[in-house]
């Protein structure tokens, strides 16, 4: 009778164990790689939306020029929501210039004039921009690296990301 040898089963359980074990780190690198390349893509998406809505802006305030000069430059402008429904409207006040104007004349008033442009909320993909007033200057600021200034005297709006300046107006 030949006896044959038998494999431990410590043997089979630990080439099981290593085999999970693999897996779990595949698995988790894996996670890993996705979850750098997720936030990567959000900040990305940010970006692009930030400059999106700065031109946005930049086309509301030359639109409410235009519309002041259409309407013999009037103290103030309505810009409708929708032109079938001309109760939905929001008042505007303009400077002598025919620029939009804020009041107060302070961040609280910057803030009312980007909602009133963009009928949006200060806030992009779950980041808020901060708002600041300094010498009839709006300031929004989504980050570090990207920043929208609205000066009100000449209706100039200017885009800066990472040290990158883009006027869109200049009166």
């Amino acid at each position: 009778m030949k006896l044959r040898p038998r494999v431990p089963p410590v043997k089979q359980n630990s080439y099981f164990v290593f085999k999970l074990i693999l897996a779990i780190s595949i698995s988790l690198g894996l996670s890993m790689v996705w979850l750098i390349e997720f936030n990567e893509t959000e900040n990305n998406v940010t970006y692009a939306s930030f400059k999106l809505i700065s031109k946005d802006f930049n086309n509301a305030v030359n639109l409410a020029h235009v519309e002041w000069l259409r309407m013999a430059r009037p103290t103030s402008i309505k810009i409708y929501a929708d032109l079938e429904n001309l109760a939905d409207f929001t008042k505007i006040k303009m400077n002598n210039r025919g620029w939009p104007d804020i009041s107060p004349n302070n961040s609280a008033g910057c803030a009312k004039l980007w909602q009133n442009l963009l009928k949006q909320p200060l806030e992009i993909i779950h980041q808020n921009i901060t708002v600041r007033y300094n010498n009839h200057t709006c300031i929004y600021q989504l980050n570090q690296s990207q920043v929208l200034t609205y000066q009100m005297k000449q209706g100039q709006v200017t885009y800066h990301n990472q040290g990158v300046t883009y006027e869109s107006n200049k009166h």
